[in-house]
Formats: C-alpha cells, structure tokens, sequence
C-alpha cells in the first residue's frame, strides 16, 4: 500500500514539473514573439485651463512595411482628438527608441484609441483570435512593461482562468498566479491573443489606525487579477481610425424592471422601462411612449443579470454595437398586451464635451453652450436659455467672484448670452478696455437668480 501510495505522489510531482516547465516555455516564447509588439504611448492633452502629459501602454496590431498600428487602452473617449499633440511612441530597450505617432481615434464606447507610428521600426504585431473560448482552469500568460523601469523591459506573467463574470461586460478572473500591468494583450494555448488587461476591481483590504481597523478598497495598477475577454472588444477594430458616433434610440433613462412592478405588470420575464421618450427623435418616431417595457430586441429576450441595474447597461451595450441607420425591432408591453415596434438608430446627440465653449484662463472658468441632453439630465442645469459653467479652476478670480460649476449664465454685462462666441466677445473687449471693471454675469444656479461680479486680476 505504501508502495502504490509513493509511486502515485512520484506521479503527481512528476506531473507538477512538466506543467511548470511548460509554462516557463510558453512565457519564454511570449517574450521571444512579442518583446517588440509592445511601446510606451506618450501625449500632450491641452485641458481647457491646463496642459497635461498623458502616458500608456501601446500594443502592436498591424504593421505594414514597418509602420505600426497600436491600439491603447484608457483613453477617455470624450477626449477631443484635436487637443492632443506631441504623440509618441518609446520602444522598449535601452536605447528608449523614440518614434513619432499620430493619434488615429478614440473610441468612445470602451475608451481604445488607436494611434500609428509615422517612421518604420521592426515592431511585432500581436495576433487577436476571433473568440477567446475560455474555460476555468485555462492557463493564460501575458506580457507587459516592467512598471518604473526606464528601458521599459518586457515582463511577462502566468496565471489560470478562475471564474468568468459579467459586470456587465465578460470580465476573466485570474488566480494561481497573476497578469501584468493593465494595458497589456493576454495569450490563450494558440499563442494567439484573447484578451486585455483592463482596470482592475477593486478589493477590500483592512489597515490599522490609532489601534483600530478601518475598512479600505484598493487595486493595484502594476499587477493584474482579471482581464477583458477578445469578444468586448474585437468589434471595434472595424472602426479603426474613424471618427465614430454610437447609436441612439431616441430615448434616454431606462430602468430596469425590478421585483415590485414585474409582480404588478405579471412580468415573467426581464424587462426595461423607457422612462423618457424624446420628442421628435427615433424612439418617438417609431412610436415608443414612456413607460413603455422592453422584452425582446430582434427576437432575443432581454438577457437576465444580477440586478437590473446590470440588465439596462447590457442591453445600452448592445446598442452601441450596432452602427446608426441601422433598425431594430423590439417587442415591448403596453397596457398588458405585447406589440412590436421597429427603430431606425440615429447617432447619438453632441455630448456636453463635444459643444463648443469658451475659456477664460484671465478669470478661471471655462462655459459651454446647451446640447439637447442638457434638458434630460437627472441633474442638470435649469432649462433656461444660456451658456452653461462647465469649470471654475480654483484659487481663481471666477472662484472669489462665487461662480460654480453648472451654473447658468443668462447674460453678461446686461446682454443676454446663448452662443459661447457672443460671450467671449463681450468678455473680451470689456478686458481690454478697462480691467478695474468687474465683469457682471447674471446666473440661474437651481431654482435662484443671482448676479455675479467677477474682477479681473491686473496685468
């Protein structure tokens, strides 16, 4: 019996070494094939009150007679593409190779910009599979960019699939090792890519202060524990340096259908509310009212999630994928009996951060004229006529002078305002002529009108 017990942990062990020694492979080779498909992306933002320098990671993948194509994940997809200068990429090494780049575009759905190096470099791409068809205990490696290390090294890591969840997108959780750095592609058995590495979860985590315990939440920016699946992601490359609109339903404020109106409403099923139909626009036009409940999109049921918090961001998510000018069909409750309804999507509206505005670095604030979703924000600005205050920088003469973000400006220096360039022309020809003057701004701020004066500081 000892025998047989000793010939089977001989086993065992012998079994652990191969799996190591074939992981120490796999991650040698993920060096050896993508050391060069991997950049740091470099960037100027210009803020509308300041100048910032943005730093990512980039990886490779296209590359077309030396050329490269990188994707770079985290940049905010409300940014204005016009307002970046200085693009850069740095190869990794010791030489820290530097290559000029243009920013190709941001996609505002996940916040992947896509930017192409403008001089050739032996860049590697890397290979994206179309699925990642991943299962628990799947083995995956990823390789990254030591983090605080000047010739930026290639690091490579090695963990398993421990569970896969929905948040509401597919999120891979890793365990029995880790990832590296968010940014970074992750590598299923083929060698191909099947993922990136994302932000990360928070997780909790207890210190000790004054000789008590106190809760914290954080995440680590250097090592990684879950990444998003190639299916999140890979339709976007279609896009790839096209300026994209996402599409709209003409409709904003949806809720999902929670346990009190699915018993009132004999709901068996998920559903969402449409809490409020815009005038005017696709939803309206195809003929959806308010309260109307969602149950199928092109025949599919709306898929169950945790919450129903969880279920609307889906079913948001699923609409982006689609492209304006497409139709879909879906079949909604009214008045206790199911009908189908068809909606041609439209781009989604200018966004706050697209509208044009005016800065005032002389005074420290920064206004925007009104977009049609101004009027449907669940705090938004009062539906009066004006320019709407989208900064206020602090220690500012705007921040003495009382003035706060989303507050509405009716008029300056008695004349009314609803265009940033009417505003910026009052406001700049009452600087140059007398700077001991204040410049008065009527505002409505909630439900109150307030005057406003704001000094100029002297030159």
């Amino acid at each position: 019996m000892k025998r047989v017990s000793m010939i089977s942990l001989l086993t065992i062990l012998s079994t652990v070494a191969v799996a190591k020694a074939d992981t120490a492979q796999r991650l040698a080779k993920t060096v050896q094939d993508y050391g060069n498909s991997l950049a740091v992306f470099r960037c100027t933002f210009e803020d509308d009150l300041m100048k910032q320098v943005l730093v990512a990671q980039a990886v490779c993948i296209h590359v077309n007679n030396g050329i490269g194509t990188f994707l770079v994940l985290g940049m905010d997809g409300r940014m204005n593409p016009d307002r970046i200068s200085e693009t850069v990429l740095i190869a990794s090494g010791v030489e820290q190779k530097t290559v000029k780049a243009s920013l190709l575009s941001i996609d505002p759905e996940l916040d992947i910009a896509f930017v192409r190096a403008s001089e050739s470099y032996p860049w590697q791409a890397v290979p994206f599979a179309t699925s990642s068809k991943l299962a628990v205990g799947q083995e995956v490696v990823s390789i990254g960019l030591t983090p605080g290390d000047p010739a930026n090294t290639p690091c490579v890591a090695a963990g398993y699939v421990s569970a896969i969840v929905r948040n509401p997108r597919q999120l891979v959780m890793v365990a029995g090792g880790q990832l590296t750095q968010p940014g970074s592609p992750v590598f299923g058995p083929d060698g191909r890519a099947i993922g990136l590495i994302g932000q990360q979860l928070f997780q909790g985590y207890q210190m000790v202060l004054n000789e008590s315990t106190a809760n914290v939440a954080l995440k680590s920016q250097q090592q990684a524990q879950c990444f998003l699946p190639v299916e999140e992601f890979s339709h976007i490359f279609q896009h790839l340096g096209k300026k994209r609109r996402l599409a709209w339903m003409g409709a904003v404020r949806f809720t999902g259908v929670g346990a009190e109106l699915s018993e009132a409403l004999n709901l068996r099923r998920p559903g969402i509310l449409i809490d409020q139909v815009v005038p005017g626009h696709a939803a309206d036009k195809a003929g959806l009212k308010n309260r109307d409940v969602i149950v199928e999109m092109d025949g599919q049921g709306i898929e169950k999630l945790a919450s129903p918090e969880l279920i609307v961001q889906n079913f948001m998510i699923s609409l982006f994928r689609r492209n304006p000018g497409e139709s879909v069909t879906l079949t909604i409750l009214r008045g206790g009996s199911e009908q189908k309804v068809t909606v041609m999507l439209e781009s989604m509206p200018v966004g706050a951060h697209e509208a044009p505005r005016y800065v005032s670095p002389d005074l420290g604030f920064v206004v925007r004229e009104r977009v049609l979703l101004d009027k449907y924000a669940a705090q938004g600005p009062a539906d009066v006529e004006g320019l709407i205050v989208a900064i206020v920088g602090r220690n500012t003469p705007a921040a003495a002078g009382g003035l706060q973000g989303n507050d509405v400006i009716t008029n300056v220096n008695a004349q009314a305002v609803t265009t940033a360039d009417a505003f910026r022309r009052i406001v700049e020809e009452a600087l140059k002529s007398d700077r001991s003057k204040a410049i008065n701004l009527m505002i409505r701020r909630g439900t109150q009108n307030l005057a406003i004066a704001i000094q100029p500081p002297a030159k």
